[in-house]
């Protein structure tokens, strides 16, 4: 998702009541708390991808969020 897609859905949910808002938020927090639950984090590859970072290895610089989405491919 290209940051102009982001910014938009971030306008979007501001134009939203606060209440509406805060359901939204609640939502996303249950799902991600389930996804959280479902899976073993961190897994044997997250944990090697820690270890190397915190080493400085295998890091990939970008000069703002366009030029991430774009090596990302998203």
């Amino acid at each position: 998702m290209s940051s102009t897609a982001i910014t938009a859905v971030v306008e979007i949910l501001e134009s939203l009541p606060d209440s509406v808002q805060d359901q939204v938020m609640n939502h996303l927090r249950e799902c991600l708390m389930g996804l959280q639950q479902e899976s073993d984090i961190p897994n044997v590859t997250t944990q090697q991808t820690f270890e190397e970072t915190d080493a400085g290895k295998n890091l990939v610089r970008t000069n703002n969020a366009d030029d991430l989405f774009m090596r990302l491919e998203i």
